[in-house]
C-alpha cells in the first residue's frame, strides 16, 4: 500500500488522527496529494531527531478535525461524570 493510500484508508476511518508522512522521495505531487488527503506533514527522509521531535509535537497540539467539526468536548463534573 502507498503512503498516500494508506492516508486515504485511516482518514476513511478516523478523521481526527494526525498523519506525518516521511519519505525518502518528496516530489511536489507527492507533496500536494498527501495535504490533500489530509496529511498533517510531510517530511523527508533523512530526518533528524530534532526536526522529527518538533513536527511530531506540532502535530499532537493541533486540535483533532474531529473535535473541530463537533464542537467542544463534554466536560466532566466534580462526581467525574460526563
Amino acid at each position: 500500500m502507498s503512503g498516500t493510500a494508506l492516508i486515504r484508508s485511516v482518514r476513511e476511518v478516523r478523521g481526527d488522527i494526525p498523519i506525518i508522512m516521511l519519505s525518502g522521495y518528496l516530489g511536489d505531487a507527492l507533496v500536494s496529494s498527501a495535504r490533500a488527503l489530509g496529511a498533517t506533514a510531510v517530511i523527508a527522509k533523512p530526518v533528524a531527531k530534532a526536526e522529527l521531535a518538533d513536527v511530531l509535537a506540532k502535530a499532537l497540539a493541533r486540535p483533532s478535525a474531529g473535535r473541530r467539526a463537533s464542537g467542544r468536548r463534554r466536560q466532566r463534573d466534580g462526581n467525574g461524570s460526563q
